[in-house]
């Protein structure tokens, strides 16, 4: 789900999807983010790399 080939930073493309998710509703006000660990795995990059986003 992250392209590694298009210049744009992996946690900043990580950061504008979970922003692109929560405008497009699929996040309620309240309701809590993907964990770590979920994101870790969805995206296939590191803990670093998903706390930076």
């Amino acid at each position: 789900m992250v392209d590694r080939s298009s210049g744009v930073a992996v946690h900043r493309q990580i950061a504008t999807a979970l922003r692109a998710k929560i405008s497009a509703g699929e996040f309620a006000p309240g309701d809590k983010l993907p964990s770590e660990n979920q994101l870790i795995e969805t995206y296939g990059v590191s803990r670093e790399t998903v706390r930076k986003a």
